[in-house]
């Protein structure tokens, strides 16, 4: 048994390479040992690595491609690259959601790039947005800071916005989502979990996306989530990851404290006859003190934990999908942080053969902390800048000496670095504790009557609603002794959306298909938030509102509104190789005034 352990071992080897196709790297191709789970995704440049042994295949998958294999033997080299070709077939037969309705992508004269599930699984992401980032053509995902959860900033071919923001439409199960932005912070997107979400549409031209009328002016982005399949057996997936986060590499090197001293003297010559500054040069070099802020502030690992559950199947009359999720992920600064917890329950149900009914519901939580002074670019207290700003001289430690001056060790932390003539920047976030927590709910239920073959009528009821609460605390020591300050703030949002639509789809004499929709869309928004802080704490262990001495004038807001459209398309084919298709919208806004609120958005496109 020892001996064929020992060979098993001496088998086993790493194989790498690039997959990829007539245009370069594959993103997220899945390469996976047949027959097991074990497997990888590519990178954004397509290169992957995987540990196999001799006698496995390697299947190599990416949607709307051939799949590929290649068994491993002795004989077989260390790097394979494997170049993907398009299966025709496939791609015609892809179904997407575009639009109110459903079609072959092969019939769309619009720009449209799909992400399926694979593609979500290749990268472990907070939130749905990050995935685009790399594997759509056409669209700029960046972040502004690597703080759990926050919000990427998605372009679709570049910026162009009629609302006052450049970021897409998402729609969620033909819900739009993200209407209310109740903190910089957060993100609407990071309710979702993106273990729940099959597949990805990005509608990017004027073709694709007028049917979404003024709201698709940076494009749209439509998120399908799981369903249960007529006649799948009941089936239970869990699921768990563990990760850590860290620092890409810093490229920058910064002084140690001797060649910063010795960079003051050749600023100021005089420097090297003053005793003082001489003996603090020697004392640091000496002693070995020299203090790395990157390594301070960024030099630590975080970690991610993510657990999912869910349950999916399905019979003749009755499909279901219900999950769990449970996200916990901690930033490399100390005090940013992201907890998520997750409910989704997608049911339909055949009432009869011409009548379908359903639900989809999503109810997360959130709970998170953002970094002190992130905000604030040049703020000394602001971690990535302190990080090059502060004197490599400076300890981060208490220096401790015996009577006659002699160096002995280092102490506890400092909180106040009296060369730098800053707060501790840790220790100002620990007198300073903050919360942020949110309750999200997003939702529809759905009729589909079918009277005759190719005539659909569905109408859908949509609602987002959320409670966000932020508090905040400055105890009453330190830089603030005395004088403590606390603050509450408080946000309720809603949303209903109601969409009737009428689609008829039929052929003629075989080679010519034509599809019409009709709709209505209503869109109720109402908001209200209520902030409060009071000044004059005088005790850090008395932090409610009540215990300031100094109450500040409340804020309070309310925001009311309704938007109405009305759209049309209409669709032609001709032997499913000359298309034709057309779609007009009319919006109306009670943001404008009354005689300008009405504002009409069409499109036509062919191939």
């Amino acid at each position: 048994t020892m001996l064929c352990a020992c060979f098993g071992l001496m088998a086993q080897r790493t194989i790498s390479g690039v997959v990829s196709d007539a245009m370069g790297g594959l993103p997220g191709a899945n390469v996976m040992i047949k027959g097991t789970s074990t497997g990888v995704a590519t990178d954004m440049d397509g290169n992957y690595s995987i540990s196999v042994n001799n006698g496995d295949v390697l299947e190599i998958s990416y949607m709307g491609y051939t799949t590929k294999t290649q068994k491993v033997t002795a004989k077989t080299p260390s790097t394979l690259n494997f170049s993907m070709e398009e299966d025709a077939k496939m791609m015609e037969e892809v179904v997407v959601e575009a639009g109110y309705g459903k079609m072959r992508k092969s019939d769309l004269t619009g720009s449209l790039s799909s992400l399926g599930e694979d593609a979500m699984k290749a990268q472990a992401t907070v939130s749905v947005d990050q995935a685009l980032a790399g594997r759509v053509s056409g669209v700029q995902v960046s972040s502004s800071s690597g703080q759990p959860g926050q919000e990427a900033s998605v372009r679709i071919r570049g910026v162009s916005t009629l609302t006052g923001n450049s970021s897409p439409l998402y729609v969620v199960d033909g819900m739009p989502i993200g209407g209310g932005k109740q903190s910089a912070d957060a993100n609407p997107l990071a309710s979702i979990n993106p273990a729940d979400i099959v597949s990805m549409e990005v509608l990017k031209d004027a073709s694709a996306t007028a049917i979404y009328g003024s709201r698709a002016a940076n494009g749209v982005v439509i998120l399908t989530s799981k369903k249960g399949k007529k006649g799948q057996k009941a089936k239970i997936n869990v699921s768990a990851q563990y990760g850590v986060s860290q620092m890409t590499g810093d490229k920058v090197e910064m002084m140690n404290a001797e060649q910063w001293l010795g960079f003051q003297e050749m600023l100021d010559p005089s420097m090297k006859n003053n005793a003082a500054f001489q003996d603090w040069k020697n004392f640091c070099i000496d002693n070995g003190i020299s203090t790395n802020w990157a390594d301070i502030f960024f030099g630590g690992t975080a970690p991610t934990k993510q657990l999912d559950v869910n349950v999916t199947g399905g019979n003749d009359i009755l499909n279901y999908y219900l999950s769990m999720g449970h996200y916990d992920a901690e930033g490399i600064m100390d005090d940013s942080n992201m907890r998520r917890e997750t409910f989704r329950s997608n049911i339909d149900a055949n009432v009869n053969n011409w009548m379908k009914v359903g639900a989809n519901l999503n109810l997360s939580y959130q709970k998170y902390g953002t970094t002190a002074f992130g905000g604030t670019g040049n703020s000394v207290y602001n971690k990535a800048y302190a990080s090059r700003i502060y004197r490599p001289d400076q300890s981060y430690y208490e220096i401790l000496t015996d009577e006659e001056g002699n160096f002995t060790g280092f102490g506890d932390r400092l909180d106040y670095f009296d060369r730098l003539g800053y707060y501790n920047p840790y220790y100002l976030s620990e007198i300073q504790p903050s919360s942020k927590d949110m309750v999200r709910l997003n939702g529809n239920t759905f009729i589909n009557i079918n009277p005759f073959k190719g005539f659909n009528v569905r109408s859908a009821q949509g609602v987002e609603a959320y409670d966000y609460r932020s508090s905040g605390v400055a105890l009453p020591i330190g830089p603030f002794e005395g004088n403590g300050s606390a603050s509450e703030s408080f946000q309720r949002y809603y949303s209903f959306t109601l969409t009737n639509t009428a689609e008829y789809k039929f052929n003629l004499r075989g080679k010519n298909d034509f599809s019409f929709l009709v709709g209505q869309e209503s869109i109720v928004t109402s908001s209200q938030s209520f902030g409060v802080s009071v000044d004059g704490l005088t005790d850090p262990r008395l932090t409610l509102m009540s215990a300031g001495s100094v109450p500040n004038l409340p804020s309070h807001s309310k925001s009311d509104r309704v938007f109405n459209s009305y759209f049309a398309t209409f669709g032609y084919s001709f032997a499913d190789k000359y298309f034709v298709d057309g779609s007009f919208r009319r919006d109306g806004s009670s943001l404008f005034a009354e005689n300008h609120r009405w504002g009409n958005f069409w499109s036509a496109g062919a191939m």
